[in-house]
Order: structure tokens, then C-alpha cells, then sequence
């Protein structure tokens, strides 16, 4: 495991990293930025960023719809989503819900390297406008050729930042939910409806590490999701609150909000609504 990773991970060793002078520390993590900066002379980067200037901005003080991939999902009132007619973001592989929706997402992100690894046909074959994490998917001709697939590189930090402008990157935290709420933040939406966000894992092990399923996932909306034999990493929840604050600190700044109202759902970070009330007082 490299440096970084170690420090970021590791109460020891980051209590260790802070005790440095401040010039060390910046001057570290300013070497490892230009390394992952690198994407934004690559091609790769040259031939979206039109698409990407496109769309800062595009949905300027609208309202959206976050889906999060939890259990929760399975008893979600779809014809009041399709009703709202709100721009909808999904999760990772909300692919294999699309049928139960009766609709595909306008905007679909994803940042892990095993999601990408093993199921690029559910970010390939959908029509959605696409997110995709630079260093998990730029080896993979199949998502570099879509035209609709913005493939955003990852910044560095030792603390927990938050990107406002996708053309110079987005900071992963510890969970796909973060990196999507920056591409939100950067498409201009004034308000997040969150459902889905169980924020409950009964998995157990250490969070981030990587294992093999060994049976029906009870984790996520579709017990195939993180099905027996498939590779998966488990969460870092405490990792995420903590990402989570600094979004919901982000939006409120901004005078934009961030609403969950996943049933259910044990993130005590958002303020929570109820999606029937959400969505019906936009009629």
C-alpha cells in the first residue's frame, strides 16, 4: 500500500504525518497531486472536457434525486419519482433496477475499480450521462469510447475536501454518494432528495477491505448486487459521515440543501424529509 493510503487510513500513522512541519506535509501531498493531475493532459481528458464545461451549471437552482443503492429502494414509490419529473442520479449498478423503476437515471456515478472491473456493461449500456472515476476506469477501452462517459480524476487530500468544479477532479471520501453530491454541487441543482441511503451494512469485517461474497447480498436493493462470487469492498460508515458533513457543510454554504428521505436510513447527518411530502409540494 502506498504512502498516501497508509496515512489516510491509519490513525497512527496520520497522528505521526501531522506531527511534521506544515511545508513537509504540503510539499508531500503537492508531488502526489501532479502525478494525479497528470490525467488532465491525457486524451482521454482533451476529448470530454467540451461535454464536461457543458454541463457546470446545466440544472441551476433544480431540484434532484439521489439514489443510494440500500435495501430501502425496494419500497420506494416509483411512480411518484417518475411523477416529479426531477432529474434523477444513480449509484454504482442502479442498472439492475431500471425495470422495477420503469425509467433509466439521467446521470449515473461510479468510482470503485471492482464495480468498474466486473460490471462495466451496467455503465455502458445505459443512455445516462455518466461519471466515472479517472484511475478506476481509464484502462477500460469499453468506458473510455462512451460518448456520454466523463471520466473525473482524483484529487488529494489528507483532510476532507469538497470539489465544486468536476474539470479539475473530485476527492472519492469513502463512498460513490460522496463523489456524486460534488457532480450535483457542479450541475448547479439547488436541492438533493436522497433516498436509498440505508447508511447499514451487516456484513461484517474492516471497512475497506476487500472481499469475496459468499452468498445473496442482504446489503444493497437486489440480492444479485454484490452477489456470491463477486468481489466487493466493505464500508468505511464512520469514513462517510465524515465526507457527509463536509457535503451537507458545502451545500449550506451555498444556500442549497441536501434532504434524506430514505426510510429507514440510519445517516444522522442530513436533515430528514419524507419523500411523499418532498415531492408533493411541488404540485
Amino acid at each position: 500500500m502506498e504512502l498516501y493510503n497508509i496515512v489516510r487510513t491509519s490513525r497512527f500513522f496520520r497522528k505521526i504525518y501531522l506531527s511534521l512541519p506544515l511545508f513537509i506535509r504540503r510539499l508531500y501531498i503537492d508531488i502526489k497531486s501532479r502525478r494525479h493531475d497528470g490525467w488532465r493532459k491525457t486524451e482521454i481528458y482533451t476529448s470530454q472536457i467540451e461535454g464536461l464545461l457543458k454541463l457546470r451549471d446545466r440544472h441551476k437552482g433544480e431540484t434532484c434525486i439521489l439514489l443510494a443503492n440500500g435495501p430501502s429502494l425496494k419500497e420506494t414509490n416509483w411512480d411518484l419519482v417518475r411523477s416529479s419529473k426531477f432529474p434523477v442520479i444513480g449509484l454504482n449498478r442502479i442498472a439492475m433496477l431500471t425495470g422495477e423503476m420503469g425509467f433509466e437515471p439521467d446521470y449515473l456515478v461510479v468510482i470503485k475499480d471492482l464495480v468498474i472491473e466486473q460490471f462495466p456493461d451496467d455503465i455502458s449500456n445505459l443512455s445516462s450521462n455518466s461519471f466515472v472515476d479517472f484511475n478506476s476506469a481509464r484502462s477500460n477501452t469499453q468506458l473510455r469510447q462512451g460518448k456520454d462517459i466523463f471520466l473525473i480524476g482524483s484529487r488529494l487530500s489528507l483532510e476532507a475536501d469538497f470539489s465544486t468544479d468536476l474539470t479539475k477532479g473530485w476527492y472519492r471520501g469513502f463512498t460513490v454518494t460522496y463523489a456524486a453530491l460534488q457532480a450535483i454541487f457542479y450541475m448547479g441543482f439547488q436541492k438533493v432528495i436522497i433516498i436509498g441511503l440505508d447508511h447499514n451494512f451487516v456484513t461484517p469485517g474492516n471497512a475497506r477491505r476487500n472481499v469475496v461474497s459468499e452468498g445473496g447480498d442482504p446489503n444493497h436493493f437486489h440480492p444479485d448486487y454484490f452477489g456470491k462470487g463477486i468481489k466487493w469492498a466493505l464500508p468505511d460508515l464512520l469514513g462517510s459521515e465524515k465526507y457527509y458533513k463536509v457535503a451537507k457543510d458545502a451545500f449550506e454554504k451555498d444556500s442549497r440543501s441536501i434532504i434524506d428521505c430514505t426510510k429507514g436510513g440510519k445517516c444522522q447527518i442530513f436533515n430528514k424529509g419524507n419523500l411523499l411530502e418532498e415531492l408533493g409540494a411541488e404540485f
